[in-house]
């Protein structure tokens, strides 16, 4: 079976000549270790993303922006694990058994949580190098419905990748009796400027956003460290001794306001 009959889900009435399967069985073993490592991680994934959503929905009062944008990427990664054992099951049984409607959801919904999750942890790196280099700005708070309005940019975004997917997918037979769950493209050359738009928008550019504003993150940073350490040199130790017990041992707010001073003016 060559890709394009992958790609097209046209196939002939009988097989050709030459057909073989393509798929090798998962040995016995293989599936119970991956069955076990996913079941922790839906374990951790569940209690972890409740946990968060709970913790800032206690907040009162109206909620920083950073906030909103760790919340969207808590519930988004919450409705990812719930739907990420169909896939599992997909891939153990190597045959779609949940039928055509779910074959077009939950897939393409997947994908709009990707696609949320890594716009929003980019909007993260973008606030947080603005918080540093333009404080003014992020001083200013966004009403409810401007926050609300980009949070649902974020998602349209994510509808406009995976829609294309939902439209496209359909249930095949294969040869040997096996149900597949795939992407029928029409002709099939669409395919491939359709994963290169969503590996650019959902990956890519997110990833470069990311990578540009922790950089002058760090670089800022790395300048207010200069600066204070120029002024209070006798305090270098002090700050290595306190930045790294704070990095490694997580300690709490109360904890870092408890910190000499030169850890404040340079993290201000």
């Amino acid at each position: 079976m060559n890709n394009s009959d992958v790609q097209s889900c046209f196939f002939p009435p009988t097989p050709p000549a030459n057909y073989t399967p393509f798929y090798i069985p998962e040995p016995t073993s293989s599936i119970i270790v991956r069955l076990f490592l996913a079941s922790v991680i839906l374990i951790m994934g569940l209690v972890g993303n409740l946990v968060v959503i709970r913790a800032i929905r206690r907040v009162p009062g109206r909620k920083p922006l950073v906030y909103v944008f760790v919340q969207n990427v808590a519930v988004s990664e919450l409705v990812h694990v719930l739907i990420s054992p169909s896939t599992l099951i997909y891939e153990v049984n190597d045959d779609w058994i949940m039928g055509r409607i779910l074959c077009k959801i939950l897939n393409p919904t997947i994908m709009l949580m990707v696609t949320n999750i890594t716009i929003t942890l980019a909007a993260i790196a973008v606030y947080r190098f603005m918080r540093l280099a333009r404080p003014a700005i992020t001083q200013t708070r966004l009403s409810s419905m401007q926050t609300k309005l980009l949070i649902t940019s974020f998602w349209c975004v994510g509808l406009a990748i995976s829609i294309p997917s939902m439209v496209v997918r359909e249930t095949v037979l294969y040869y040997d009796g096996k149900t597949f769950c795939r992407e029928c493209w029409n002709p099939p050359t669409r395919l491939r400027p359709y994963r290169l738009a969503t590996e650019i928008i959902i990956f890519v550019v997110p990833f470069c956003v990311m990578v540009v504003s922790y950089a002058l993150v760090g670089i800022k940073l790395g300048k207010h460290l200069a600066i204070s350490l120029r002024q209070n040199p006798d305090q270098v130790w002090t700050f290595l001794f306190y930045f790294w017990k704070i990095l490694l041992l997580k300690i709490k707010k109360k904890s870092f306001i408890r910190a000499p001073t030169v850890i404040s003016n340079v993290l201000s």
